[in-house]
Formats: C-alpha cells, sequence, structure tokens
C-alpha cells in the first residue's frame, strides 16, 4: 500500500467486511438535521455506529486489518501486541479471539477497570501503565518477545476499514490519518456535547 489509500484499498476492505460475519449493520439515520437545530445550514446524516460489535467502527478496521496480517504470523499463532484505551481494544480482542490468536493490550492506567476487563474476557491479557510508558513497553514485547505489533490508528488497512462506514453493503492522527485528511477533507466541523444538546 502507498502513503494514501485508494479506492481499491476501501472496495478491498469492504469485501474483507461484507463477508467476515462479525460486522453488523447499522442504521443510518438520514436528515436529521432540524433535530440538532441545523436545518438551514446543511444535512447531517447519523451512522449509528454505537450499535455496532463492540460498540463502535472500530471492528470495521480492525477486520481488515486482521485480514491483512502476515499468514506467517497466524499461521503459527504468533502473538499480538497493540494499545488502547478502549474502542480500538475492544474490536482488537474480539478479533484476536474471532482468529484464536493470543494477543496483549498495553492500556493507560487512567482507563476504566471495566473496559479492561471485558477486553479481558476475550482472553487479551491487560497490562495497565502509565500512558507514558506504552509505546516503550509495545516495543520491548516486540524486541524481547517476538510479538508482531498492530497498530491502533497509523494503519492503511484499518484506514482503508474505517472509510467503509458510511455503506451498509475518535480523535485518531497519526502520519497516515493526517496526509489522508490534508487529500480528501474539505472542512471539520466540531460540535460539543452542549452545542448538541
Amino acid at each position: 500500500m502507498e502513503m494514501l489509500v485508494s479506492w481499491r484499498d476501501i472496495e478491498l476492505a469492504r469485501e474483507t467486511i461484507k463477508g467476515c460475519g462479525v460486522v453488523v449493520r447499522t442504521p443510518l439515520l438520514r436528515n436529521v438535521e432540524q433535530m440538532f437545530g441545523f436545518e438551514d445550514r446543511f444535512k447531517l446524516h447519523l451512522k449509528m455506529e454505537n450499535m455496532q460489535n463492540t460498540g463502535s467502527f472500530k471492528i470495521r478496521g480492525v477486520v481488515n486489518q486482521f485480514a491483512n496480517i502476515p499468514s506467517v504470523i497466524t499461521e503459527n499463532k504468533k502473538s499480538l501486541v497493540s494499545m488502547s484505551a478502549g474502542n480500538y481494544g475492544k474490536a482488537f480482542a474480539l478479533a484476536t479471539k474471532e482468529q484464536n490468536l493470543p494477543a496483549i493490550l498495553c492500556m493507560p492506567e487512567t482507563a476504566p477497570i471495566n473496559r479492561a476487563k471485558l477486553i479481558e474476557s476475550f482472553g487479551v491479557k491487560v497490562e495497565r501503565m502509565p500512558t507514558s510508558e506504552i509505546q516503550d513497553a509495545v516495543d520491548l514485547h516486540v524486541a524481547e518477545d517476538g510479538m508482531h505489533f498492530l497498530h491502533p490508528f497509523d494503519d492503511l488497512h484499518l484506514i482503508s476499514g474505517f472509510a467503509r462506514c458510511d455503506r451498509n453493503d475518535d480523535d485518531i492522527d497519526g502520519k497516515k490519518t493526517f496526509q489522508h485528511v490534508k487529500e480528501y477533507v474539505e472542512d471539520i466541523v466540531l460540535v460539543t456535547d452542549e452545542e448538541i444538546k
């Protein structure tokens, strides 16, 4: 893959996600702008990804990410490692369970304990630590334990899978994500909870 995701990458992700059996169809509420007082300003559609398995769109990207793990890793049941405070971690855990792969998730100690327990219920070992130590812990697992790192946001297969949220057939940052925003996004509207109410 190049630095930017192509339409072909997105379509391949669509086919992968469509046949996976883990991602569910979620409703798209069209033209709901009047509910929020935006009638004359723009059209607003809400994709209800909170109804998705694991509660967010992240499972879409993770399914595509896992489908593109080198076969030597999946065939040899090599351990995976990643880092997350929440939604990616839940999707990562579900995918490791589905593929019967051993995994460790490095999580900030500030994340809710019930989230760590949910992830552990999928069979993933959770290591809680200060946020400033997470990347070093991941790097250590890769270097010393031979684990395979799956990036929780700066991964082109992940981005390709996320791009399919709009079709039924978090603050994400990173170099690859930023390149996509620079290339394709014309405008971003940020709203607070108070503005939505």
